[in-house]
């Protein structure tokens, strides 16, 4: 099975908007370092819940949902997890 993930937009170290544009407070110790931008958030393959804690990885930012979406078109998802892990 594939990892799980998710392109989302941060909008301030306390809320993000997920995929389907709902606004989630995500709790993480890393949040401080999350700035403002679009990530993509990689769960683990073996994961039940999708929540937005310290479980998953928080690839970014980049600058657009568009330039997230090439990233994950161009890599396989669990090569660019690899290469730029927050």
């Amino acid at each position: 099975m594939k990892p799980q993930y998710e392109i989302v937009r941060v909008v301030d170290q306390q809320y993000l908007i997920d995929s389907e544009s709902y606004e989630r407070t995500f709790a993480v110790t890393t949040s401080g370092r999350l700035q403002p931008g679009c990530y993509i958030v990689v769960w683990g393959e073996d994961v039940q819940t999708l929540e937005y804690n310290d479980d998953p990885q928080y690839l970014g930012p980049f600058i657009s949902r568009v330039l997230a979406e090439a990233a994950v078109r161009e890599a396989r998802i669990d090569q660019l997890a690899e290469q730029r892990t927050i």
